[in-house]
């Protein structure tokens, strides 16, 4: 996953998983991101989450120092979820 910076909302096309990416990318230093939202299938309290099975995410959070919230339905709040070793957990949940 590469952190890319956006100045045109139509500038995107699908990659072959089917998600919207810039068609230029600019790259952007993890050090210079203040926010991160992070997407979820589910969370626990704890801020772990499920997400599609690539890692992307839990690699680019690893030293990421910036916020890094998830937004979620309530119903999809897990306590039975165990993280493995390299996940990595984002650091506000907001409940919808």
């Amino acid at each position: 996953m590469i952190a890319s910076k956006i100045t045109q909302l139509d500038n995107f096309k699908k990659n072959k998983y089917g998600i919207l990416e810039p068609q230029k990318i600019e790259k952007i230093n993890k050090i210079d991101i203040d926010l991160v939202i992070a997407p979820g299938l589910a969370f626990n309290t704890l801020g772990y989450r499920i997400g599609y099975g690539g890692g992307y995410y839990d690699n680019f959070l690893k030293n990421f120092e910036g916020m890094s919230i998830g937004m979620i339905l309530k119903e999809f709040i897990l306590t039975t979820l165990i993280p493995e070793e390299f996940d990595q957990p984002i650091k506000k949940l907001v409940t919808i």
